[in-house]
């Protein structure tokens, strides 16, 4: 494979390659082994490059991904569950090479309530934890938070610290959703919304600090390749630097 991302503050671009095993072991669970090798260049465009950690690394990953999913639909669920937990090792190797341990669990609940609405509950967290001094952490590794599918006050990847005005991500985050999502006509449901989250600089601050709370409104219109979803996400609690709130267009289900 071979990609670049322009993301706010810094550019990637990597080259790799990799193999998966993949099994299921009946209709609700499946699970895949995965080993990719692979090597990033980052850029610094805004950020201080103090910030970017290393900037060409080789990256060897061996990785595990379960799934439990009981969701009546994958693409529009409205009844069930769906749960994953990602483990991975890591390892880049560089003239700043780190090797890291990274673990990624998430839930989701959905409920109807009354005739033609339901209920979706979500709860999502990471940390991964280098070898050494997090700073060198390349940035590309790192989590980002905010945005259409996290917490809604914030535009994509912006909830957390920064360095010259641009996210430089963290190594352990949060986030808990509600949603109660009502069908108006046809194709045209509305939803209300509650988010709350975090995202912390050193792992070793895990669930420490102040959460961010979001509460919106939306209008989504039920496609057969999913949700296409119109939402405003207004900050309950902002910091002297935060929005105040923040519109998203998204296709797909929140989580």
């Amino acid at each position: 494979f071979a990609l670049t991302r322009n993301f706010d503050g810094y550019d990637k671009a990597e080259f790799g390659a990799g193999a998966e095993l993949s099994w299921a072991l009946d209709n609700d669970y499946s699970g895949t082994l995965g080993f990719f090798s692979s090597f990033t260049n980052t850029d610094g465009d805004g950020i201080d490059p103090a910030e970017l950690g290393p900037t060409d690394y080789l990256l060897n990953r061996l990785s595990l991904d379960q799934k439990i999913d009981k969701r009546n639909n994958p693409v529009s669920p409205t009844n069930g569950y769906f749960f994953q937990l990602r483990n991975e090792l890591g390892l880049t190797l560089g003239d700043d090479g780190v090797s890291f341990f990274s673990t990624d669990a998430r839930l989701t609940i959905y409920q109807p309530v009354f005739e033609h609405s339901h209920i979706a509950f979500n709860t999502h967290a990471g940390v991964i934890i280098p070898s050494g001094d997090g700073e060198d952490l390349p940035i590309d590794l790192r989590y980002f938070i905010g945005g259409a599918s996290t917490v809604r006050s914030f535009p994509e990847r912006e909830l957390g610290p920064s360095s010259n005005d641009f996210p430089r991500g963290g190594e352990a985050f949060w986030i808990a959703n509600l949603e109660y999502i009502q069908k108006i006509k046809g194709i045209i449901s509305g939803v209300a919304f509650i988010d709350a989250g975090n995202l912390n600089e050193s792992f070793d601050d895990f669930g420490s600090g102040r959460t961010n709370f979001a509460a919106g409104l939306g209008v989504r219109l039920d496609l057969p390749i999913g949700p296409v979803r119109f939402e405003y996400g207004q900050n309950l609690n902002p910091g002297s630097d935060d929005p105040s709130g923040a519109f998203h267009f998204a296709i797909g289900t929140t989580f």
